[in-house]
């Protein structure tokens, strides 16, 4: 795991003696992603300056040193990530070339020499891994960039003054001596509607971030004239899943059997390593699964890790214990108070480097650091959700379809108004019946904020419409956005050939949240604390199969991972998992009333708001006291914008 950068100036924009220094202070900024090693490579006499931080996992020796040239000379690849099948791929490779004399045991040696035999696009679509890939081919003046299937890996690229420049973080392209940094409005606007920026664009213009699944190849023409080069996709779900789609008909007990195999494959050659593994463990289906099939892997007691909360709403620490200990796993638990919480508020901005606002990005940071006290890599449950239908909006989405499909749009449009009508007064009201009752805990504006959902949900007009209304903090970002020229784009298009609304979701989640939010989340805690991150359930093959199966096998019309739930049954009695979802949540709606209420004011004060006209100073006033008077539950909304005005009072960029 590692960070990587480079700069291409092949006009000869920036002065030979800048070129050193600034690739320099570029690949210093990563040194998190990569405490261990660094390298640079240049070409003075083509303005090429390509550097890397290496975070040493697989043969740790100088070996594995980069940026690495080919056994020729060609090729100069500096490289993020683990190819787990390189040993697989290495015999594959002696078949067809015969006995190599290997300089050490790495995956980037085996993945140079991979390009060399079959050709960049063949090579990376046999990698079994996650990668950020850029090659520079000296011989064609020209330069690849590459994404792992699922967008594991971040690598953002650009333009900056006529230099073309790329790397694994925004901060070190800000380390660019002509870095100028303007901020696109447009991705404000997708920031306020996501809580993230969504790829192929970022917080910047002229900036952008690799797709996942894709390989971006500039010439030499395209970088002189300041083209963005020519995209391939190398891999999609929906192709490559109708490949085994055939597959489908097998019964329920064998898709267990072939997925279970899978997995068990799948973490096995996630925990090769010359550094210590362990495992982050919720207590959920997801990361207790992986445990479990870490055990069966490796028979000594797996490291596992979790965090507990002093607000038992939130806290699954005591969950995740009776797994551990049922599994007999060596379990580590760290106790986090609201303050230990709170210190990361701060942090988070140049954590991430643009916008986000993803609430769990702070749990995620301070597991990620109590598990780098003990293990450099750590498996992750992520992703379950995704592709074995785990959300509990899946199931919601189609119940309120069913009920739209039958309604009369007049009719709903009524009901819509009418809940808009009822006064605040009325729902803090019912709040306190039910607090009262204690059949529930409601945040205060909890209910009103629920009933203004049913009535946008009310007013969907498609399946596609419904579920963008239930993905978006913001649906209409022009009410929080300053002069958006155009709308903010939705979802991409549903494109999935069946009629099946949950498999639908699951492929929109699959190419926008998982990889803008949720990889991002996990990837950037992580690598702040040089902890590397890996994902069982993304391993190519899994994801196939599990894409290949009918929708029945993944849920019933109330419950989701029906798979995954029946493989874990045979480890973890059910009992230990039966039990509502929580997700990885914190009180944020709480702590914005309470000790986070001076530095939120500090961020949304009129004079902050203003001083740049991106954001309407009097919506976000109002919303504001809304909340502080308990009259709405703005928590969302608020960390969307508290994230965007933390990030600008951080970076200091250019609007």
């Amino acid at each position: 795991m590692c960070g990587i950068t480079g700069i291409l100036d092949l006009d000869h924009h920036l002065p030979v003696e800048h070129l050193l220094n600034d690739i320099d202070r570029m690949q210093i900024v990563l040194s998190h992603r990569g405490p261990d090693d660094s390298g640079i490579w240049m070409d003075k006499s083509r303005g090429i300056a390509i550097a890397h931080r290496r975070l040493a996992i697989i043969d740790l020796s100088a070996a594995g040193h980069q940026p690495m040239l080919s056994a020729d000379g060609r090729y100069v690849i500096t490289y993020n990530g683990e190819i787990y099948n390189f040993l697989e791929l290495r015999k594959e490779i002696e078949i067809e070339t015969g006995p190599i004399a290997w300089n050490g045991h790495t995956d980037t040696e085996v993945l140079l020499k991979a390009i060399d035999v079959w050709g960049f696009t063949e090579a990376v679509r046999r990698c079994n891994g996650m990668f950020a890939i850029a090659m520079w081919d000296r011989e064609n003046q020209s330069l690849v960039l590459c994404r792992d299937r699922a967008g594991e890996k971040p690598l953002y690229y650009g333009y900056q003054n006529g230099v073309f420049v790329f790397a694994s973080e925004l901060k070190a392209l800000q380390k660019f001596s002509l870095w100028h940094g303007q901020i696109d409005r447009q991705s404000v606007g997708e920031m306020m509607r996501f809580g993230y920026v969504p790829s192929p664009q970022s917080i910047f213009l002229d900036i952008k971030k690799v797709m996942p699944g894709v390989v971006l190849s500039l010439s030499r023409d395209d970088l002189l004239h300041g083209q963005w080069g020519t995209e391939k996709r190398y891999w999609s779900l929906p192709n490559n899943a109708s490949e085994v789609r055939s597959m489908a008909t097998m019964m329920s007990h064998e898709a267990e059997t072939r997925m279970e195999s899978l997995l068990l494959d799948s973490v096995k050659i996630r925990t090769y390593a010359d550094v210590p593994v362990g495992a982050f463990l919720s207590g959920g289906i997801d990361s207790s699964l992986c445990v479990a099939l870490m055990q069966v892997v490796d028979r000594r007691p797996v490291k596992t890790f979790t965090i507990g909360f002093e607000e038992q709403t939130y806290d699954e620490s005591k969950y995740a214990a009776r797994i551990a200990k049922h599994l007999g796993t060596d379990h580590m638990e760290m106790r986090v108070t609201s303050q230990d919480a709170l210190n990361v508020v701060p942090l988070l901005p140049d954590i991430y480097d643009e916008p986000f606002a993803d609430s769990s990005q702070i749990p995620t940071y301070l597991l990620s650091m109590l598990t780098r006290r003990h293990v450099t890599v750590s498996m992750s449950g992520d992703a379950g959700d995704e592709i074995f239908g785990g959300y509990s909006r899946y199931f919601l989405a189609k119940r309120v379809w069913q009920m739209l499909s039958r309604t009369p749009i007049s009719t709903r449009h009524i009901i819509s108004s009418w809940l808009r009508c009822i006064p605040t007064i009325t729902w803090r009201g019912v709040e306190a019946v039910l607090r009262l009752s204690r059949r529930d805990s409601y945040d205060r504006g909890k209910i009103a904020q629920r009933a203004l959902r049913i009535s946008s949900l009310l007013s969907s007009y498609s399946k596609e419409d419904l579920y963008n209304r239930l993905v978006a903090t913001w649906e209409h970002p022009a009410e929080i956005v300053m002069g958006l020229q155009k709308s903010v784009r939705g979802t991409e298009q549903f494109r999935v050939t069946e009629s099946d609304f949950l498999r639908e979701m699951m492929y929109q989640d699959f190419i926008g949240y998982l990889p803008d939010d949720i990889l991002v989340k996990v990837d950037r805690a992580s690598m702040r604390v040089s902890l590397e991150s890996r994902i069982p359930f993304l391993d190519p093959r899994v994801i196939d199969f599990a894409w290949s199966l009918e929708t029945s096998q993944h849920a019933s019309s109330t419950r989701g991972k029906l798979i995954l739930r029946k493989i874990l049954a045979k480890y973890v009695p059910e009992e230990l998992t039966n039990r509502p979802k929580m997700g990885f949540a914190i009180p944020v709606g709480k702590w914005l009333r309470n000790d986070l209420r001076d530095w939120a004011e500090s961020l949304l004060s009129p004079s902050q708001i203003g001083a740049d006209g991106f954001l309407n100073v009097e919506t976000v006033q109002r919303i504001w006291k809304e909340h502080l008077l308990g009259k709405r539950n703005w928590q969302h909304q608020l960390w969307n914008i508290l994230m965007f005005q933390a990030w600008k009072a951080i970076w200091h960029p250019v609007a």
